[in-house]
């Protein structure tokens, strides 16, 4: 055992610059929560784990083999190390490592490492050892025994993909979906997992975005040569679910595949309890067209005089095509409308001699692969001016659309929220009105998960709901006397999974040690069995541990502060920028989001950007805690301070969303110097078409998933966002 480990040893020297990116690859699964606490105080913590396989299997267990290992079978061997602060050479640190049965199977008392200061341990699994994940944890420290950090392995894992073989499904529909089963193992010295079909026995289950769950179906035998498998979900999985206007009459349910189990006859049994997963989309459309007056704006008003662009939309959700759809806009007193302009394909509109608006679309086709329809009108108005009207001040302006078409219901119209006129003479500025839309995305860490009950839709309606008492929606409904209008969306809230099909692709923030760093990312592992899914259960799954979105620079912020060692504001950057957790967030929720909704006032920015991060704040619950449960603080910034584009210079995340005018117009940088921007070339204007402005995330705001329980914090923060100060009971 000790040449082996000198080989490995040696070879780890001689290539280590080479191999050194495989430290933050698939599997190097770091130190994950709190444990339990011993009795006798101590500070030691388990960190920086490194993981190694080797490529001969037991026993000779050499060669070159250093990497990140994730993946084991019963025949592997390794070997790995780590760290455990408040210990020296002549220290005792015990090692125990626990299947998936919660069985302990191997205790070892770890050597001390001088080279690494660390302490090592084998990893020789067992052939009574369960299959899936293996627990490797230090578990005595100087004769104190408690949970001073953890990594793990999975052994014979299996692992599976499964998708529906169609689209346009309704709650209720039977569902046929086709899949593949397989074998996980990595062969050193490569990163990546090696995928082997079997004809594994396994179920499949189904998972609303709310948790609920349907099943399980099976079982079913995949082939024996490719691993392929197809089943039917029967529409009562689904009969029951549903989906509203806050996400779009749709709603994404899991399909997973569960308890799937396969022997091997030179390494025994394999499983895999959750498997794999994939999606479908349920459609839930309303019986009618839809539609909407809509006026926003990042104050809510103008002044006397002003001219404003509000947009009027029809939606059809529906698979039937609607014909002769047409929408009125009645006169609105104090205001006069001055243009209308439909966009592509949306049909004609006038402006009539008593200045109301008859807006013809025409034909609304159907929903095509669960996707509504939509056509726009712009309508431009301009409010009179005091000489006009002498009592225009305070007048609303808000505007309604009435719709019929061809067999449609009586009634079907909608108000705008705004605009209101205020004085001309300064004064009523930091005054707000109507809609505030702002995104909100819920975020799990790689090693930590929200409590199930959490989910993005109980998020959801704790801010927009108005049947839920003191939501975020009804504190400023009270406050402004129903003037104002909360939007948080959440754009996860109706998914229960989703994947990493995105053109543009990931590139998250990247590891960067500056101070007391106890964590990593695994982003390299994205859309591998490692790092499978991108939502679960409505939250986004960020590629960072909890050690590296949280740690603080100098160790606890609060103790470092106190002791004087470090400021109270160097919080959650000892693995890089404190912002990173946020610009992961921005971009992992991109393919949800556009990005152009929330900047209202369009100067290429997002006004309010929140994220509400798993498990309790750094500042609370979790300081008290065994280390290195150190979360992310609740806290305020802007990804500008933090990051910036190298070819352009611009500050912030910057998305894949063109900035749009308040008209609908596509705005591109005039120059190469990115400093002002117009419509586009395209559109008549002097931006240059080969330089389209792409929106940004900026200011932020970061809140703990406790805050679900009660939307104080997040009403407090929205707060900010209008303006308002800190002012605490």
């Amino acid at each position: 055992m000790e040449q082996r480990k000198k080989i490995g040893t040696h070879w780890r020297k001689g290539i280590a610059l080479f191999f050194a990116a495989l430290l933050i690859v698939a599997g190097l699964t770091a130190v994950s929560g709190p444990g339990v606490r011993a009795e006798a105080p101590t500070a030691a913590v388990a960190s920086g784990w490194t993981l190694i396989k080797f490529p001969q299997v037991q026993p000779v267990c050499t060669g070159v083999g250093y990497q990140g290992a994730a993946y084991f079978d019963r025949l592997d061997c390794g070997f790995g190390y780590v760290a455990v602060s408040e210990t020296t050479a002549t220290s005792s640190v015990t090692v125990q490592f626990i299947d998936a049965s919660g069985v302990v199977r191997d205790t070892q008392t770890a050597s001390y490492r001088e080279e690494d200061v660390a302490w090592e341990f084998d990893i020789t699994p067992g052939t009574d050892w369960a299959p899936g994940p293996v627990t490797i944890r230090v578990n005595n420290v100087d004769g104190v025994s408690g949970n001073f950090g953890e990594s793990s392995i999975t052994l014979n894992q299996l692992g599976a993909v499964v998708a529906p073989t169609g689209f346009g499904y309704t709650p209720g529909d039977d569902i046929e979906v086709t899949g593949t089963v397989f074998e996980l193992d990595q062969i050193p010295p490569l990163a990546s997992a090696q995928e082997t079909p079997v004809g594994a026995t396994l179920y499949v289950q189904v998972v609303a975005a709310d948790g609920t769950i349907s099943g399980p179906y099976g079982p079913v035998t995949a082939d024996s040569l490719d691993g392929t498998f197809t089943t039917t979900i029967p529409g009562s999985a689904t009969q029951a679910i549903t989906a509203d206007a806050t996400t779009n009459y749709q709603t994404a349910v899991a399909i997973e595949v569960i308890d799937a189990t396969y022997t091997d006859l030179l390494t025994g049994e394999w499983a895999g309890a959750r498997a794999g997963s994939g999606s479908v989309t349920l459609s839930v459309p309303p019986d009618t067209l839809l539609v909407e007056s809509s006026f926003v704006s990042s104050v809510g008003w103008v002044k006397p005089g002003d001219t404003y662009p509000f947009r009027v939309f029809v939606r059809n959700f529906s698979n039937t095509t609607e014909t002769n759809a047409v929408v009125t806009i009645p006169p609105v007193d104090g205001t006069t409308y001055t243009q209308v302009s439909p966009l592509n394909g949306s049909g004609s509109a006038v402006i009539n001699g008593d200045g109301s608006i008859t807006w013809t679309v025409g034909t609304v086709e159907a929903a095509s692969n669960g996707n509504a329809t939509l056509k726009t009108l712009v309508v431009e108005g301009t409010a009179d001016t005091l000489g006009q009207d002498p009592q225009i001040v305070w007048k609303d302006l808000s505007s309604t659309a009435s719709l019929t078409y061809d067999g449609s219901p009586a009634g079907l119209s909608s108000m705008s929220h705004g605009p209101k006129v205020i004085p001309p003479n300064g004064g009523y500025e930091t005054a707000r009105y109507g809609d505030r839309p702002f995104p909100v995305v819920p975020v799990d860490y790689f090693d930590r998960k929200h409590d199930p009950a959490h989910t993005g839709e109980t998020l959801a309606n704790k801010i927009n709901s108005p049947d839920i008492p003191g939501s975020t929606f009804n504190l400023f409904q009270e406050i402004s006397l129903t003037q104002l209008y909360p939007n948080g969306t959440v754009p996860s809230a109706a998914i229960a999974s989703a994947g990493w099909e995105y053109a543009p692709g990931f590139q998250f923030s990247a590891l960067s040690p500056q101070g007391t760093c106890t964590g990593l990312t695994y982003s390299a592992a994205q859309d591998t069995a490692v790092y499978p899914e991108r939502i679960v259960n409505g939250w986004y799954q960020l590629p960072g541990d909890t050690g590296y979105y949280g740690s603080d620079r100098f160790g606890s912020a609060v103790v470092g502060a106190l002791a004087g060692v470090g400021p109270l504001l160097d919080i959650d950057s000892a693995c890089g920028p404190t912002g990173k957790a946020v610009f992961d967030a921005a971009q992992i929720a991109d393919p949800e989001i556009d990005y152009n909704e929330y900047d209202t006032d369009k100067d290429g920015v997002v006004d309010f950007f929140m994220m509400v991060f798993v498990g309790d704040g750094g500042n609370g619950a979790s300081q008290l805690s065994v280390p290195p449960y150190d979360n992310i603080w609740p806290h305020s910034s802007s990804l500008e301070f933090y990051f910036s584009d190298e070819a352009t210079g611009l500050k912030g995340y910057i998305s894949d969303d063109q900035l749009k005018s308040l008209t609908e117009v596509p705005q591109c940088w005039t120059s190469t110097d990115y400093a002002t921007y117009d419509d586009c070339a395209a559109n008549g204007g002097p931006g240059l078409d080969n330089l389209p402005v792409f929106v940004r995330v900026g200011p932020y705001n970061v809140n703990p998933e406790s805050a679900i329980d009660n939307a104080s914090v997040i009403s407090h923060e929205y707060g900010h966002s209008l303006g308002l100060p800190d002012f605490y009971s």
